[in-house]
């Protein structure tokens, strides 16, 4: 059975609202980082402050509703993720763009089209800069991740009918109930490790849930973690 990696790697957040290019940014970390997408400000401001915030973020400027700039504004204002540091990530080019970016507390501003290259380097010199956490406060978020995972696999277990139907019968209850466990920890997480998961069992997932898969499925490949874990919640039997 596999098992959820929550050691290691540094956590940086995506945040754009083009679909493309979360999954370009996605696929260009995800073996070096575990990667967190948003794409809207407000959400993005909701993971910053969370129990399990990233080490990173990498914003868009543009974007409906709160644009790049208020949310780094925002950011830098509250005390729980002023320190967090941030890469703009834009299309914008223009010199006055790039200062107000900076005067507005980011450490850098990469303009669009990329170099992946280059970025990867630029993260990784960033994250080599930034002061680790403390001790104490990774044993914190690992506890709270696993109590979340306990809680879940405690509802899963009280409302997961016995028979889903033949097909889940044949799979195997036990592997069934791990992989919607595994997923259902990514999805709460805004963890972009939900499409491998999803793509690696997705024969699985269709066959117990063939009335929910295709809603599951389609929510996580348009980044909405929060429909999509609604979705499988729904499907299992347990409360959103």
């Amino acid at each position: 059975m596999d098992e959820l990696n929550l050691t290691g790697k540094a956590t940086i957040l995506v945040v754009d609202d083009v679909p493309g290019n979360l999954a370009l940014m996605s696929n260009m970390l995800k073996d070096y980082y575990k990667v967190k997408i948003a794409n809207n400000g407000e959400k993005a401001l909701k993971i910053a402050a969370s129990d399990s915030p990233p080490d990173l973020i990498m914003l868009d400027i543009v974007m409906p509703g709160m644009d790049g700039f208020e949310v780094c504004r925002h950011l830098k204002l509250n005390p729980r993720t002023m320190h967090i540091p941030v890469i703009f990530l834009t299309a914008k080019s223009d010199a006055e763009d790039e200062q107000k970016g900076l005067e507005l507390g980011a450490i850098d501003y990469i303009t669009k089209p990329i170099s992946p290259p280059a970025v990867m380097m630029r993260v990784k010199n960033q994250l080599a800069l930034q002061e680790r956490s403390s001790r104490e406060e990774i044993e914190a978020r690992h506890e709270w991740l696993k109590k979340s995972l306990k809680k879940f696999i405690t509802q899963l277990e009280r409302n997961l009918p016995e028979e889903q139907g033949k097909a889940t019968i044949m799979v195997g209850r036990e592997k069934l109930k791990a992989v919607c466990d595994k997923l259902a920890v990514l999805l709460a997480n805004d963890d972009a490790e939900a499409i491998d998961v999803m793509d690696t069992h997705a024969e699985l997932l269709n066959e117990a849930f063939p009335n929910h898969c295709h809603e599951i499925d389609n929510y996580i490949r348009s980044f909405d973690f929060e429909a999509a874990l609604v979705a499988l919640k729904a499907a299992t039997g347990t409360s959103a």
